[in-house]
């Protein structure tokens, strides 16, 4: 019993020991660039997600999906460059649509509502500072580049009592500039190879053109004459992923 129990420690010391001597050798094994590939949720906020019909500048954008590709390389102690793409694709509240004709219809009447989800592609660059310890990175950056919008096209159907009505929006594309920022934990697997947890915030202020609604009904057909519509965009990306490393002083590639 004693033997065992003596082997038991012997073998947990030596795992410890081998997994200390690991993390010693990664830490020292410093690699100044990446390529990162990550993937999470894309969560709207501010005006970007309010769903008031009585706001003009409500853009009634749900959670969503995003996707991301990165490449950092630090070039002076700490600190280095980075470029980013990003798409992020975020579903259209089609209830809040459904509420905004909810208090003049009666309880027999029925109103369907669809939607193109919102679709936000950026290219942006800026610097990052990187800070490891051990195993683990923590990489904070602040970005600035173009982007460009997808505002989605809209549609309702319904009766009120015995008339049939159809009302249709039409979606435009808008580009400009983006605003970004965001933190990245690692975590190395190997010399090449980390994990990551990552958060940003995208922002960007576009303006819309030529937008055009229709609408129809047992009596005819109305379309208005063309507007434009000023949106704020802002989301939270919340991904993970896996990012490359290479690089070092000895060999920058």
């Amino acid at each position: 019993m004693k033997k065992s129990v003596l082997l038991l420690l012997v073998l947990l010391c030596a795992t410890i020991s081998a997994e200390a001597q690991r993390e010693f050798i990664l830490s020292c094994q410093d690699k100044k660039g990446f390529v990162n590939l990550s993937a999470g949720v894309s969560i709207p906020v501010a005006q970007f997600a309010n769903s008031s019909s009585g706001n003009s500048e409500a853009s009634m954008a749900s959670p969503g999906t995003s996707i991301n590709l990165s490449v950092g390389y630090r070039l002076l102690g700490n600190w280095g460059l980075m470029i980013k793409g990003e798409q992020l694709k975020n579903f259209y509240n089609t209830k809040a649509m459904l509420a905004a004709v909810s208090p003049v219809r009666a309880e027999s009447d029925v109103w369907t509502a669809k939607a193109d989800n919102w679709i936000v592609n950026s290219v942006m660059v800026g610097p990052f500072v990187s800070l490891p310890y051990r195993r683990f990175a923590l990489d904070a950056r602040l970005l600035a580049g173009l982007v460009q919008a997808t505002l989605p096209g809209t549609s309702m159907e319904g009766n009120y009592g015995y008339n049939r009505y159809a009302i249709q929006t039409f979606g435009a594309t808008s580009k400009g500039l983006a605003l970004g920022g965001g933190v990245t934990v690692r975590y190395r697997l190997s010399p090449y190879l980390s994990i990551t947890l990552a958060g940003d915030l995208t922002r960007s202020q576009l303006v819309f053109h030529d937008l055009r609604s229709m609408a129809s009904s047992s009596a005819g057909r109305s379309e208005s004459v063309a507007y434009n519509s000023e949106r704020v965009i802002s989301a939270i990306s919340v991904s993970t992923g896996m990012s490359f490393l290479f690089g070092n002083s000895f060999r920058p590639y």
